[in-house]
């Protein structure tokens, strides 16, 4: 088993010492602290009906609890429609902006 180095130590302690339901954090950043892989929340903010808006690109945990909870039926991408599904909306949203 590989030992761990330092900066994983000290970046672990860095993580716990943050307040996640305040802090702004990056798609990446939230996607961590809510342990669910990014494409979790990219797919939140592209392809969900009601899609979850990040402002200037950042959000805070809380804030995607609460999308969540208005978002009952969400799970991602996959599960929440099916390919053909997906493909029709997002060209429907294409032919919108023209």
């Amino acid at each position: 088993m590989p030992q761990k180095r330092y900066t994983d130590e000290v970046q672990i302690a860095y993580l716990r010492s943050i307040d996640f339901d305040n802090t702004l954090l990056s798609r990446k950043e939230l996607a961590a602290a809510m342990n669910v892989n990014r494409s979790y929340i990219d797919c939140a903010c592209h392809y969900a009906p009601d899609r979850f808006v990040m402002t200037a690109g950042v959000a805070t945990v809380s804030e995607f609890r609460a999308w969540l909870r208005r978002n009952p039926d969400y799970r991602n991408h996959h599960g929440y429609k099916t390919i053909e599904q997906l493909k029709e909306i997002t060209k429907n949203r294409k032919t919108a902006r023209v």
